[in-house]
């Protein structure tokens, strides 16, 4: 099943976005929503701040040692029978994306 879209040019639906007071409410009381289920988390974990500087130091650790987690990665995915391609830049990478989907007839591509 497919996402349907407007077909109207983007401004001109940006526009009738700003006129949509029923959309705007409803925007900003999913927002609101989304700030309390947050901060009620937050209260419920406790020790906001040091769960906070913990994240940070994973994050750090991470970062310092990103070429030995993806190495390691890379190992599990080929031990399950997958191929992991690490491209130098954006345009070898779309590159090889390309001439994959034209290798193996792809009639559609996902990108998450």
């Amino acid at each position: 099943m497919s996402i349907v879209t407007s077909d109207k040019p983007f401004l001109e639906r940006v526009k009738e976005s700003e006129r949509d007071k029923f959309m705007q409410a409803s925007v900003a009381k999913a927002q609101d929503a989304q700030w309390d289920k947050r901060e009620a988390s937050r209260h419920e974990l406790g020790n906001w701040p040091q769960w906070r500087d913990l994240g940070e130091q994973i994050r750090q650790h991470v970062i310092k040692y990103l070429p030995d987690y993806l190495e390691e990665f890379s190992d599990n995915v080929e031990k399950r029978g997958g191929h992991v391609y690490f491209a130098k830049t954006d345009k070898e990478a779309a590159a090889y994306i390309t001439n994959l989907a034209k290798k193996k007839q792809a009639k559609k591509i996902v990108k998450s």
